[in-house]
């Protein structure tokens, strides 16, 4: 497959890359490691190459890691394509190229003298030469170059990441090595703006993509985990915040997964863990524990609970129930209510009407349950309640009310309307 692209201009690689050496200098401790290795005829060559202007932005075809062995024939066309190629006359290098014989390191001098003639097809042909020749350290370093001019990042890095492992120590995995941190980095910015700004789908697509380089980063891994909770992937969620361990901030986040998923008893102990001064810590439990005690409330106040209308006696039930210390409070005397004596909550409509949060027919001893209370009459019952708790009176939203912080009750009023406007009031939040 080809891998399409532009080719960076020969002042960027000259940018990018080791500064070439000065016309007839050679590095004496290469020539006599390979005049070692190889005879003076492999020295007569790379002697060449050192003399001539050789350009600099890919390492020599014979140096480093794997590179391969050339025979004494194919010494002497293989140097004189180098001398060309370094003088600029590419198109005859190739043709003394050819002449070397085929083998990977004359691929890969013909392929760094096409770079300047052929676009696209060089990179694909790197990566052939990288597949048949694993170990050939020059031939990935060749690519890294030629990947990253291109902004081919992904073949980059990971081209980068075979240079360090194979040539620790040369100029080349420097190189390399600054390229994987500026790359690591770019998608680390990516992902972190994408949270900020893009639908959770794509900034989760990002985040993914810069956890596959910085597997690591527990800020990415908190963000991976808000967009997949954003998705109502909740098991995902936890499997990530999982991972990350006893993080405040992922405490926070495994106690809200465990209360969307209904299990209160994991989520108090989620918060319980999170340090005391984390953001949010105290508001969550008070609100968990109120949840929690809902819903272990007998049947009859989780039916006034889910009621869609509620009744004097569901909104007596809630007022009792949510605010359980109203039933030690006042002295006012205990009324005889005789259409009540029947119902599983005439304890709870006996407090709210001893306390007169709801009024009561003293003549006839009826209290009226089953009748659908009105609006007023709600509102009335939770500024009453207010007022015995000791809290600031709510402010009700009207036509002619345009405070911010008033609170809204509208008809039909159902039990979790009522249960919201309590806990509000009483608590400063709702379940």
């Amino acid at each position: 497959m080809t891998v399409k692209g532009s080719r960076p201009t020969r002042s960027h690689r000259e940018r990018r890359h080791r500064t070439a050496a000065p016309a007839g200098s050679t590095d004496v401790s290469v020539v006599l490691r390979i005049f070692a290795c190889t005879g003076w005829l492999l020295f007569a060559a790379i002697a060449a190459i050192g003399a001539a202007d050789a350009p600099t932005a890919f390492p020599s075809p014979l140096e480093g890691p794997g590179q391969p062995a050339l025979e004494g024939s194919q010494l002497k066309p293989f140097t004189k394509a180098v001398s060309l190629h370094a003088k600029g006359r590419n198109q005859k290098a190739l043709k003394r190229l050819a002449k070397a014989g085929p083998g990977p390191a004359q691929q890969l001098l013909g392929l760094q003298i096409t770079y300047d003639t052929v676009d696209g097809q060089t990179l694909q042909d790197l990566q052939d030469l990288t597949e048949t020749s694993p170990d050939y350290a020059a031939a990935w370093a060749t690519l890294f170059v030629v990947a990253e001019g291109m902004a081919e990042e992904e073949v980059a890095y990971e081209a980068a990441g075979r240079v360090v492992e194979l040539w620790p120590g040369s100029i080349w995995a420097r190189e390399a090595d600054e390229m994987q941190r500026r790359h690591v980095d770019r998608l680390v910015s990516v992902a972190e703006r994408s949270l900020e700004t893009e639908p959770p789908e794509q900034a989760l697509a990002d985040i993914q993509r810069a956890l596959e380089v910085d597997p690591s980063n527990h800020a990415l891994m908190l963000g991976q985990a808000d967009c997949l909770i954003r998705l109502d992937r909740l098991d995902e969620a936890t499997t990530v915040l999982a991972v990350i361990g006893d993080d405040p901030s992922a405490l926070m986040m495994a106690g809200n997964v465990a209360e969307l998923n209904g299990d209160l008893v994991t989520a108090m102990g989620r918060y319980q863990a999170a340090p005391v001064g984390t953001p949010g810590r105290d508001e969550a439990l008070r609100r968990v524990k109120t949840r929690w005690r809902l819903s272990v409330l007998p049947s009859y106040v989780q039916g006034a609970l889910a009621s869609n209308q509620v009744s004097r006696e569901e909104v007596a039930v809630l007022l009792v129930n949510l605010v359980p210390e109203v039933r030690a409070m006042g002295s006012g005397t205990v009324p005889l209510l005789t259409d009540i004596l029947d119902l599983p909550s005439q304890r709870d409509i006996v407090t709210a009407a001893r306390l007169e949060l709801l009024s009561v027919d003293r003549v006839e001893h009826r209290f009226d349950p089953d009748r659908i209370a009105s609006l007023p009459e709600i509102q009335d019952a939770i500024e009453r309640l207010a007022a015995l708790v000791g809290v600031p009176p709510p402010v009700w939203c009207g036509v002619s009310n345009v405070v911010s912080s008033c609170m809204e009750l509208t008809v039909p009023v159902g039990g979790k309307d009522v249960t919201d406007a309590v806990l509000n009031l009483v608590h400063g939040e709702s379940p």
